[in-house]
C-alpha cells in the first residue's frame, strides 16, 4: 500500500470513520482484495469471494449520502468520491462478501469547493490580470 499503512480486515467489514477535520466533501483510500487464498502476505485466509461495500456518508449523524463499491481482484486501487453535500463521518459495510481479507489503504478526505465558487474565483482572477495589464500599459 502507498505510505506503507494498511488495515487489513478479516471477516465482514462494518468501518465507522469519523472525520476531524470537520465537514468535508469528498473521501479516498486505497483498497485491495486478493484472490488466491494460499498466498501467505496478502491472501484471502478462507475462500476468496467477490466482496461490495456501502460507502455511507453523514452529517450530525443523519446520512446525506451513499454508494457501492466493488473492487478488481488482485489489483490495488484507489476509490475516491467528491459529493455535493458535507460530512463528518464516512461508514464502509460490507454488503457482500465472506470472512476473506480485504486490505483499505490511507484514507483522505479533503473539503473540495463546489464548481460554482471555483468559477467565480477563476473569472475573478482573470478580471485581476485584464485590469492590471490595462494599467502597465
Amino acid at each position: 500500500m502507498p505510505g506503507g499503512n494498511a488495515i487489513d480486515v478479516s471477516g465482514p467489514e462494518n468501518l465507522g470513520i469519523a472525520v476531524d477535520t470537520g465537514a468535508s466533501t469528498a473521501f479516498g483510500f486505497y483498497f485491495h482484495e486478493p484472490s488466491d487464498s494460499t498466498a501467505m502476505l496478502d491472501g484471502c485466509n478462507a475462500a476468496c469471494v467477490d466482496s461490495v461495500f456501502n460507502i455511507s456518508f453523514s452529517l450530525g449523524g443523519s446520512v446525506v449520502d451513499d454508494l457501492d463499491f466493488a473492487s478488481p481482484k488482485d489489483q490495488l486501487v484507489f476509490f475516491g468520491a467528491i459529493l455535493n453535500e458535507t460530512f463528518d463521518a464516512v461508514t464502509v459495510t460490507e454488503t457482500t462478501g465472506g470472512i476473506d481479507n480485504e486490505f483499505f489503504g490511507e484514507m483522505f478526505v479533503a473539503q473540495v469547493p463546489e464548481p460554482g465558487s471555483v468559477f467565480l474565483l477563476l473569472t475573478g482572477l482573470v478580471g485581476l490580470t485584464v485590469a492590471r495589464r490595462k494599467r502597465l500599459h
